[in-house]
């Protein structure tokens, strides 16, 4: 029987990649190394390392004075910013005008305040600044509405069975009502519980 691998070529050598050993073809950890290497993001982290921009924030973690995970830490209140900040984009976009723009009265709808919102992270839970509109058509995406737990991006497109249960389910969260088992049981197995609502 003979072998069904796909013939695979090194540009610079046109020799069949699959023939090179295991020892000297790059594992798939390296390869994932590599792509974290040249991300964007590491790049903007280095580029702020280098001019100095970090250097006042990691006394603060070394002098104990800045927790960087958990409840109130830096990591938390990073994506507390960035995922508001991106909520009022969103807003602006759906009213058609940017906060504080003198012709906003001529639109019809407007800016009316915000809503309080828990998101359960993997880094914590967030405590989130949703703001809404007076007409109440205002519907993000970034953060939808009815979502209380921002699936890991491994888990998206995967059937329920093969997604990690939710933490809170696992460590066993206390629920005071019926409807808040429900919905906690509706996120962690849609396709169970959904179908009976």
């Amino acid at each position: 029987m003979t072998d069904m691998m796909s013939v695979v070529t090194d540009e610079t050598t046109g020799t069949d990649v699959n023939d090179k050993p295991a020892s000297t073809r790059p594992s798939r950890l390296a390869e994932r190394r590599a792509i974290r290497a040249a991300s964007p993001a590491r790049a903007a982290v280095s580029e702020l390392a280098e001019s100095g921009a970090l250097d006042g924030l990691f006394a603060k973690i070394d002098g104990g004075e800045l927790d960087l995970t958990g409840d109130g830490g830096f990591v938390n209140e990073l994506l507390k910013a960035s995922l508001e900040r991106g909520l009022a984009v969103e807003l602006t976009d759906h009213l058609g005008y940017e906060k504080g723009a003198p012709d906003a009265a001529a639109f019809p709808n407007a800016r009316n305040g915000t809503t309080p919102k828990t998101l359960a992270t993997q880094a914590a839970d967030v405590d989130l600044a949703v703001p809404r509109d007076r007409d109440g058509t205002f519907s993000p995406r970034l953060v939808p509405k009815g979502v209380r737990r921002r699936e890991r991006a491994k888990d998206k497109g995967k059937p329920s069975n093969e997604r990690k249960a939710a933490p809170r389910l696992v460590e066993g969260l206390v629920v005071t009502n019926r409807k808040q088992a429900l919905a906690q049981l509706a996120i962690a197995y849609p396709d169970r519980i959904n179908p009976h609502l």
